[in-house]
């Protein structure tokens, strides 16, 4: 079928492309649980939260709790809870990410901070390091408000925090 002549050229051809698919770049999800996201995740549609002023992007939370913490005296409980941020622009073919939030905690408040750039949000997350539940158990626990300043596009995520 093919002659002999062209295999090496196939074969070459064959190889750069593999080779390019292989380099090509990839959403780095490695440390986002998308079955506990979906399972356990409860959802905050932050689009529904008030804001003053037009919100070009699409803005979900999931609050996965944490499990594996040992907060409770002799029983067991949700100490803390995982935040992950989806984000979408409005377009006939959106742009998606979601992002792992790096501050685990309880989730007391948000708020949308505004700002004229396209394809960009400011969120305010105010977080307590544990939740009530946790605390009236375990009177030993020292809980920490602050506040976490997220700054979100589709491609990225910028996190600062400040203790109140």
């Amino acid at each position: 079928m093919f002659s002999r002549n062209l295999l090496p050229t196939l074969f070459v051809f064959l190889s750069i492309f593999l080779t390019a698919c292989a380099s090509s770049p990839v959403n780095k999800t490695n440390d986002i649980n998308f079955s506990k996201i979906l399972a356990l995740g409860k959802v905050i549609e932050a689009n529904e939260i008030r804001a003053e002023h037009e919100i070009d992007l699409i803005v979900r939370l999931y609050e996965v709790p944490i499990f594996e913490n040992d907060c409770f005296v002799e029983t067991h409980g949700v100490c803390q809870n995982q935040y992950y941020v989806a984000v979408s622009t409005y377009d006939e073919n959106p742009e998606t990410n979601i992002f792992k939030v790096s501050q685990r905690g309880v989730l007391s408040s948000l708020e949308w901070v505004k700002d004229e750039k396209v394809d960009y949000v400011k969120l305010v997350l105010k977080m307590d390091k544990y939740s009530k539940e946790a605390i009236n158990n375990n009177p030993g626990l020292f809980n920490v408000s602050s506040e976490l300043f997220i700054e979100l596009t589709p491609r990225s995520i910028h996190e600062s925090t400040k203790k109140r």
